[in-house]
């Protein structure tokens, strides 16, 4: 994804990000709704009903459930293609977003076909039909989104963010074809001969009495950012800004700099999705030794993509930035302050947003629904308000943007994990665990500061931050090691991670022997 979004960046400009962004929010609105409640559902009750011992059932599940999201998906992707000059003109403030929002609509329906396969996949632990499928779909979204925008864009800026919205779409079709592939080869074939208990009418019942409160959790976030495209710009206005300048400023924060920022963040909610089946099957068994050390793993696992990204992200803000957008800072030498600027406050937010996903993973796989929309309802109206205000403050600005998400990512984060300790008594251990793990981080970034610093001198900044992002990821698995912050155990238990035992294993066995 940060792949596609620096090269789609330069070609588009601040202006033409901007207009990609005002569009894309509402692409994702309603993508949420005919996507979002669903997929964890079926991942919950397919995983349930194999713990049981019913195969049949899960294969009932699913083909119901792929019924509902494609209708959902069919009707979504219909009203946001018919009504996409009125939100462009009327919500999104700018008349420009109007073509973007069209080229983009198809791939709602694409995607909540590929959800509700990536659910079934899901419910039974295989999460390796999503992994191939969203590889596919960012190479593809890469190949034709900047060659479509590269091919548009002297037409205008609102043609270079159509094209790259037209790629997106390709790439979603493809990532379909793609899951419906393994759904083909890989599904085990059920004797048609063994029928399940379950009734179309108590599936759709179950399905939807999970999904709804998963749906008005997952609708928050998407809706304050589809408010953000509206609020930012109006309220820059109001303390002077041009439409220009605001559009401008709005495509560096949502483009430019969340697009860094969501690589942490896709991270972690990878482990969001796979706490789902995890503590579902967890419950089903009654088995809440087990469902403690999934959310201990969980949280450890969050915290080790976090914590790290975090410090790395803001003390190499400024040369990550110029590694990226250098092109674009030549022609305007003040947005390097600017971006290097939010990203440095929007990385700390990186810690409380992988707690938060994977939280409420958690959370939705015990059953406990509406914990999510409850925690996540309390973070985004602190962030519609205090973004309000700060935002239309001239000396915040459009700092009050990055502000109001980290506020809004700490308050939803703390409630969940207050919740999920209340519901299980789970003893985190944070003190042990915490302190080893800042102090693997701590090596980390000074070795990255000082590398930096050192190298910067001898092969200019670009090639200086690279190498030093590579020393910073070595460091820190070696503290890792160290400090033990894991257990053999629980390296055995994360994907690659029976190398790192084995390492684990050579350094601590031996000096146990000596």
């Amino acid at each position: 994804g940060v792949l596609y979004g620096i090269p789609l960046n330069k070609i588009l400009g601040a202006g033409g990000a901007g207009v990609y962004g005002s569009a894309y929010p509402f692409y994702t609105y309603l993508l949420m709704l005919s996507t979002a409640g669903l997929p964890p559902t079926i991942a919950k009750l397919v995983a349930e009903s194999v713990s049981k011992g019913d195969p049949a059932g899960a294969k009932k599940i699913f083909k119901i459930s792929l019924l509902l999201m494609s209708g959902l998906g069919l009707v979504f992707s219909t009203t946001l293609f018919v009504f996409a000059k009125p939100i462009a003109v009327t919500y999104a403030q700018d008349p420009l977003a109007q073509m973007p929002i069209m080229a983009i609509a198809p791939a709602i329906l694409f995607v909540s076909i590929m959800a509700s396969i990536r659910g079934y996949f899901q419910g039974l632990q295989n999460m390796v039909p999503t992994a191939v499928s969203q590889i596919v779909e960012q190479v593809i979204k890469i190949i034709f989104g900047i060659t479509l925008a590269v091919l548009l864009r002297p037409k205008g800026m609102e043609y270079g963010a159509m094209g790259a919205m037209i790629g997106i779409s390709i790439s979603e079709l493809l990532g379909l074809l793609v899951v419906i592939g393994f759904y083909i080869k890989k599904v085990p074939k059920i004797d048609k001969s063994i029928k399940s208990d379950k009734s179309a009418k108590n599936i759709i019942k179950s399905v939807l009495s999970i999904a709804f409160p998963i749906l008005l959790g997952a609708s928050i976030m998407p809706l304050v950012l589809m408010i953000d495209t509206n609020l930012i710009k109006v309220r820059l206005q109001s303390v002077g800004y041009t439409l220009e300048s605001s559009r401008e400023l709005f495509g560096l924060f949502t483009q430019f700099v969340n697009k860094v920022i969501n690589v942490p963040g896709s991270i972690s909610l990878a482990f969001c999705v796979s706490m789902v089946p995890a503590a579902a099957a967890a419950v089903a068994k009654r088995d809440n030794n087990l469902l403690k050390r999934n959310i201990f793993l969980g949280y450890k696992m969050s915290m080790m993509v976090a914590l790290p990204s975090a410090v790395g992200l803001f003390v190499l803000a400024g040369p990550i930035m110029d590694l990226l957008y250098r092109s674009e800072f030549v022609e305007h030498p003040e947005y390097f302050l600017i971006t290097t600027n939010l990203l440095k406050i929007m990385s700390g937010g990186i810690i409380f947003l992988s707690i938060l996903q994977t939280f409420n993973g958690l959370l939705q796989g015990m059953g406990k629904v509406y914990v999510p929309v409850i925690s996540l309802s309390i973070g985004a109206l602190i962030k519609v308000v205090l973004g309000y205000i700060l935002v239309g403050t001239a000396f915040f600005n459009i700092y009050g943007a990055p502000i109001s998400t980290f506020a809004c990512y700490a308050v939803a984060a703390v409630i969940d994990i207050a919740i999920v300790k209340k519901l299980t008594d789970v003893k985190f251990n944070q003190n042990k665990f915490n302190i080893k793990l800042v102090s693997s981080t701590s090596l980390m970034g000074l070795s990255v500061w000082f590398g930096y610093l050192a190298l910067e001198s001898l092969w200019g900044s670009r090639l200086a931050t690279v190498i030093s992002v590579f020393i910073g990821v070595i460091v820190f698995v070696m503290g890792l090691l160290i400090f033990k912050v894991l257990t053999k155990e629980e390296m055995n238990a994360i994907p690659g991670g029976s190398k790192l035992a084995k390492i684990y294993s050579l350094i601590w066995e031996r000096k146990r022997e000596a």
